[in-house]
């Protein structure tokens, strides 16, 4: 059965200890676990991976990560009844180490990045080993997509640099409204549902920021974020199945 519209589930591929946003400025920052998070979206006859999580934790890098077992983006997806071999598309929302670290794991993907995301990644002197591995982001090649476009019917994707200098959130058509995986751009719901939506990234300067804030406000759909244990609490898919 081939559905018209798609429907998004959130798989959690790990852990990761990151600084909790209400840290005092000038304290040592207090730390809290953060989900990792992938997402599968399946529909018109496309299996699609949003971002492929970390690497399999060593113990040495990107430390304090950890990932539990069941949460391998193998072991996820066969809770749904899905091969990683079946995945047809990834889209990669930035080329950091926890959204590019299993690329390997779909070999018959077509794999979309940003061009100026591709184009930053590749030059050695921007290969920073607390937020890139080159082994596990560049093992596939990828076709570029170039600002605001079409990337499937209803999958589209909007650029959102500052985090990364070419990030970009993926809009989902569903048959309730458009969903905008927002990756790292809105880390927690509480993030977009507070007002005014304030900047949590450095990356962003407050102009920036609202631009790409308003985009996306702009769709008048729903929203999913980078790295909020409430995806998993609030609803099991996107819409609701």
């Amino acid at each position: 059965m081939v559905m018209d519209s798609y429907t998004i589930h959130p798989l959690r591929v790990g852990s990761a200890l990151r600084p909790k946003e209400q840290t005092p400025i000038g304290a040592e920052p207090e730390l809290e676990e953060g989900p990792i998070i992938a997402y599968y979206v399946e529909g018109r006859g496309h299996k699609i991976m949003v971002d492929t999580g970390g690497a399999a934790p060593d113990g040495v890098r990107w430390m304090p990560y950890m990932r539990k077992e069941g949460e391998t983006p193998d072991e996820a997806l066969a809770k749904l009844g899905i091969k990683p071999e079946e995945i047809d598309t990834v889209i990669i929302t930035h080329m950091h180490w926890d959204h590019s670290g299993n690329n390997a794991l779909f070999p018959n993907a077509v794999f979309y990045v940003q061009k100026r995301e591709f184009e930053h990644w590749s030059k050695p002197e921007n290969q920073v080993p607390r937020d890139f591995d080159l082994e596990t982001a560049f093992v596939k090649e990828y076709t570029l997509a170039d600002g605001d476009c079409e990337i499937l019917p209803g999958i589209s994707v909007i650029l959102a640099t500052g985090h990364t200098p070419g990030m970009q959130c993926v809009v989902v058509d569903t048959d309730e409204c458009k969903y905008t995986i927002m990756s790292d751009l809105i880390l927690k719901f509480r993030f977009w549902e507070e007002k005014p939506r304030l900047l949590k990234d450095a990356g962003y300067d407050s102009d920036t920021y609202a631009r790409f804030v308003k985009k996306a406000d702009a769709l008048n759909g729903k929203v999913l974020p980078g790295h909020d244990p409430e995806v998993f609490s609030r609803q099991k898919s996107y819409p609701e199945r």
